[in-house]
């Protein structure tokens, strides 16, 4: 490797772990992220941006809404959990409604059927991929964010 190549490289992962350390560990900007995004301080703190390697799609059906979901073989966690909320809802996920187990099957995509919707409405869906550390959940946004009118 040569030396301005090296030296980039290592700019670049000082740049990556100097803007993880200031999110994390300054309040002042760890809020003003937290009042841009909607999110709390702190969920906010907990967010660790990853490639978005789950594709979330979603359709009416006439049991309700169907979320279907594929995830890439080597993603890890243990369970995800499925938010939805309305379009004039403010910030954040929204409201927790289901939460799955992650598989080691990964031919089938991951399936979740929200009935308790309302013909005419509006819903915003996400998967938000959990990975449980120390005892602690850590939140990762892992999903494209859906938006569906139940029919």
């Amino acid at each position: 490797m040569t030396k301005p190549l090296l030296a980039r490289c290592i700019f670049v992962f000082l740049v990556v772990i100097f803007g993880i350390v200031v999110i994390t560990e300054y309040p002042y900007i760890r809020d003003r992220l937290s009042a841009s995004s909607g999110l709390t301080a702190k969920q906010a703190s907990q967010v660790v941006p990853v490639p978005k390697n789950i594709r979330l799609k979603a359709y009416s059906t006439k049991e309700g809404i169907l979320l279907n979901w594929t995830a890439a073989k080597d993603i890890s966690g243990d369970y995800y959990d499925i938010f939805r909320k309305t379009p004039d809802t403010a910030g954040g996920w929204g409201e927790r409604i289901g939460r799955i187990n992650l598989r080691t099957d990964f031919f089938e995509p991951y399936e979740y059927t929200d009935k308790e919707v309302e013909v005419d409405h509006t819903y915003i869906y996400q998967i938000i991929l959990i990975r449980l550390s120390n005892g602690y959940e850590a939140k990762e946004q892992a999903s494209n964010i859906v938006e569906i009118t139940y029919k």
